[in-house]
């Protein structure tokens, strides 16, 4: 008996093109109802779906000169480069750094309560929903434009204004955060050397009221000077008198006159030196070396510190300077407005891609399906042989 051959391929669909397009022709009015209602389903479907509306914004790579952010340096980039990001700038990659950081997304979530919108039960599932919604794309003229997705046309426009607003606020506080910490510690200490400084003005005033010093120096010379004189009017009384003593009888008048002015000058000398006189400026000599340590280390004090003052401040100031011409600014080429269309679902393309789905899908079973029927006698016949032999 001769062997009958099985194998599907030989037993297969074998079509001509003619054939095939006999078929279809014969099949066109069940190809077209399939399409037409495939169509209108498709459509009542995409009438369903929810209406998005996108805003977005357009921002550029700050300007030479500027202040200049660096978040992670060649890292970073090469991360963004494996995300698609490797033709942008440096700036632009720090820009989308930052759109991509929790603290810009969570700030936005709490700002228009996003976790109860999209019912969100914690914080990640609602940054995952946000991160759906944002997309980032760098232009070929190397600007980054940001969009995000919203059922409600002007909260979308809110929402970018938002993401543009902390994106320059996180900008700019990286950008002047080693400017501010500069200026603030300057600030700081001159804050500290003026209380420092009150300090020994106050230790100052309570030594001038102690010792009735307003200038140590100028007042010791003066005294040194009248110590000088008395001691001059001293030794001259007392030779007086010992010459007077060895001529003339001790109950004299010339005699007593000359041992009270000697007695006189010897007493104001001693008041010279306990700072006793009539005069508020005179010293005490025994409080001398204690008033000169004290007033040298308050003098020593006071030039320091007004030393330091006089190298501070000019540093703040060029600080403050500094801060201000190194604070980036963020150039917003378009600003997100209200869309007046939606941007999803696309309608037409939903309809168009199910009745070109609904055409192929009822070509390939006109085609086939006759040649199926044919091929499952056949199968049946090659099993009855096959069983017989």
């Amino acid at each position: 008996m001769n062997d009958i051959t099985t194998n599907p391929a030989a037993a297969g669909i074998q079509l001509m093109p003619a054939s095939i397009i006999s078929e279809l022709w014969h099949a066109k009015k069940l190809i077209i109802i399939n399409f037409v209602v495939v169509s209108f389903l498709a459509a009542g479907f995409s009438l369903l779906l929810p209406v998005w509306y996108k805003s977005s914004a357009t921002v550029l790579p700050p300007s030479a000169g500027g202040g200049e952010i660096l978040i992670g340096g060649a890292g970073a980039a090469n991360a963004l480069s494996a995300l698609g990001f490797g033709g942008a700038s440096e700036e632009i990659n720090n820009y989308i750094t930052i759109l991509k950081s929790r603290s810009l997304r969570e700030a936005v979530i709490r700002e228009f309560n996003l976790m109860e919108k999209y019912k969100a039960k914690t914080i990640e599932s609602a940054l995952m929903r946000l991160d759906s919604k944002i997309d980032l794309e760098v232009t070929d003229e190397g600007a980054l434009m940001f969009s995000i997705l919203d059922r409600d046309s002007l909260r979308a426009k809110l929402m970018a204004d938002a993401i543009l607003r902390e994106l320059g606020a996180t900008t700019i506080s990286l950008g002047t955060r080693a400017g501010q910490r500069n200026r603030r510690f300057l600030y700081s200490r001159i804050i500290s050397v003026k209380e420092e400084l009150a300090k020994v003005e106050q230790g100052v005033r309570e030594f001038t009221a102690r010792y009735g010093t307003f200038d140590l120096p100028t007042q010791l010379a003066v005294v040194i000077e009248q110590m000088v004189q008395m001691e001059i009017m001293l030794a001259e009384a007392e030779i007086e008198y010992n010459v007077a003593s060895a001529s003339l009888d001790e109950k004299h008048p010339r005699l007593d006159l000359l041992r009270v002015q000697r007695d006189e000058t010897r007493v104001k000398m001693e008041e010279l030196i306990l700072g006793k006189g009539e005069s508020n400026l005179l010293l005490n000599f025994q409080e001398l070396p204690d008033m000169a340590v004290e007033y040298a280390r308050l003098t020593r004090d006071a030039e320091i510190l007004g030393a330091l003052l006089e190298f501070l401040y000019p540093q703040y100031e060029q600080a403050r300077l500094q801060e201000a011409k190194d604070e980036p600014t963020l150039l917003a080429l378009d600003y997100p407005r209200v869309p007046q269309k939606k941007d999803k679902p696309k309608r037409a393309v939903i309809v168009l891609t199910c009745g070109l789905f609904s055409l192929l899908i009822s070509s390939v079973w006109v085609v086939v399906s006759p040649q199926l029927q044919l091929a499952k006698p056949r199968e049946r016949q090659a099993e009855r042989q096959d069983s017989v032999t």
